[in-house]
């Protein structure tokens, strides 16, 4: 007996492709960031830490990708898909990044929480691209 949430035809998790670098700007590490103000809970301006310290993506890089909040952030594990990112103006010839996400998060980021981007989207089971265990019946079919 396995349980329905470990493997099955129908498991997200068993699908779940890692996170995507910017591969178009030849990087090979995935962007992280830490947020600055103001930042609420649906827009996240943020400062780029890695790979390049402070570097402004081009408008909608990370369009359909999702952000990741780290382990020490107030937002803890918290996700979400994103809508479009945006050059923010943040004055004195300063510029950062600017996320708009699909999900409200539960409270604003604090200034200082660090988070990672993905220029991709889990795979999605649906999508036709991920055949998952066909040999594996789902726990409604197996006797």
């Amino acid at each position: 007996m396995v349980p329905p949430n470990v493997i099955e035809l129908t498991n997200t998790l068993a699908s779940y492709k890692g996170a995507t670098p910017v591969l178009v700007d030849g990087e090979t590490v995935v962007a992280r960031f830490t947020v600055v103000a103001p930042s609420n809970t649906t827009n996240i301006v943020a400062r780029c830490l890695s790979p390049t310290v402070n570097k402004v993506y081009g408008n909608n890089k990370f369009k359909f990708g999702y952000l990741v909040f780290d382990p020490t952030s107030t937002l803890s594990g918290q996700w979400s898909a994103i809508a479009s990112n945006i050059s923010f103006n943040a004055g004195g010839g300063v510029f950062r990044n600017e996320f708009l996400i699909y999900n409200a998060l539960p409270w604003a980021p604090t200034p200082g929480d660090t988070f990672y981007v993905s220029t991709q989207f889990p795979m999605i089971q649906a999508d036709g691209s991920y055949f998952g265990f066909p040999y594996v019946p789902s726990p409604q079919a197996a006797l």
